[in-house]
């Protein structure tokens, strides 16, 4: 027996078609639909955290300038707040690692992930932003921030 049966009448099978022409359609627009949300939040997800990166490394800078290690721990502590936050990188303009906010159960550093310790990238199931650190115009350090992903499924 075939899917529009000639037994059935025309307007039956017209019935029929229309109705499943349109399913299709609605499933085709709510995929699309997921889609784009997901490629729009990951965006502000990233936007977002290029904002902190920038209002921490504001507050780094004068730690950064004066080498002084207690104030930078201070700093990067209140990114304990945010809980999807796993790890803060302050670097110097030389390479050298300044004190860091790694939360207990994060993994290993992925600043790598980032050379030039500027700009954003998802690694996986993390998203990295780095972000120089300037005062009066030279660079002093960099911040790297690594963020979990687990707020695309929340």
């Amino acid at each position: 027996m075939s899917f529009l049966a000639p037994s059935r009448s025309v307007r039956r099978n017209l019935s029929l078609v229309i109705t499943l022409t349109s399913a299709v359609t609605l499933l085709v627009a709510c995929g699309i639909f997921v889609a784009f949300d997901l490629i729009t939040f990951r965006s502000r997800l990233a936007s977002d955290l290029v904002t902190l990166s920038a209002l921490v490394g504001k507050n780094c800078a004068a730690a950064l300038a004066f080498d002084d290690s207690t104030s930078a721990t201070e700093t990067l502590k209140a990114l304990a707040t945010m809980p999807h936050i796993e790890r803060a990188e302050l670097s110097r303009a030389d390479g050298r690692l300044l004190p860091e906010y790694a939360r207990r159960q994060s993994g290993a550093s992925l600043r790598q992930a980032l050379p030039s310790r500027e700009g954003q990238r998802f690694v996986g199931t993390h998203l990295v932003v780095g972000h120089a650190i300037a005062l009066d115009g030279e660079r002093i350090g960099a911040l790297v921030i690594t963020s979990d992903l687990r707020e695309l499924n929340e």
